[in-house]
């Protein structure tokens, strides 16, 4: 099945790649900031003018601007013509089944949490604290931290990355192709 990640950071590239996966999102190595605004509001910025704030193609970093207004930080590319080529490229890929994958670095406060349970997609919001909602997904290995941190690293005894160690994102996917689409 084609499903597009929203994703906050690195994981949801990561679990395309894990997979085996077509990258269907332009959401693949980059964070948003204010990845709330985002994913409320994607169909206004996905196809937005795009500014570029600052390149660094010695660390392969580049900051552009959606509508000159939601700062986009993106990583691994080789230019910020990749960069740019990249975020079309993939944009151009969204499928209508899209799914919402963040961690507690962007969804906060009280009102992140109301602002992300509003969301009418599959989700999933990876805490480093007890959950509170059905889409939180704690991951104990970042108590100490208060905020999910690298969840894509390996852990050595399991051989699973840290988020697979507590969620199962396959099934979870096609879980939520049978929910929110093969019934309606």
């Amino acid at each position: 099945k084609e499903f597009t990640i929203f994703s906050s950071n690195c994981i949801g590239g990561t679990m395309y790649h894990d997979a085996m996966a077509k990258f269907l999102s332009p959401t693949i190595n980059l964070t948003i900031p204010d990845f709330l605004s985002f994913v409320e509001n994607f169909d206004r910025f996905i196809n937005a003018d795009i500014t570029f704030l600052s390149t660094n193609d010695s660390t392969r970093h580049f900051d552009f601007l959606l509508n000159n207004q939601l700062l986009v930080k993106m990583y691994h590319s080789i230019s910020m013509d990749e960069a740019l080529d990249n975020w079309i490229k993939r944009r151009g890929r969204i499928t209508n089944n899209i799914f919402i994958v963040a961690t507690d670095e962007f969804v906060r406060s009280d009102l992140d949490k109301k602002r992300f349970d509003k969301l009418p997609y599959p989700k999933v919001c990876f805490v480093s604290r007890s959950p509170e909602y059905d889409w939180e997904i704690y991951l104990p290995e970042f108590k100490k931290t208060g905020v999910v941190q690298d969840a894509t690293r390996i852990c050595f005894l399991s051989l699973k990355r840290i988020y697979q160690r507590h969620f199962n994102y396959i099934k979870w996917i096609n879980d939520g192709f049978a929910k929110y689409y093969l019934d309606k």
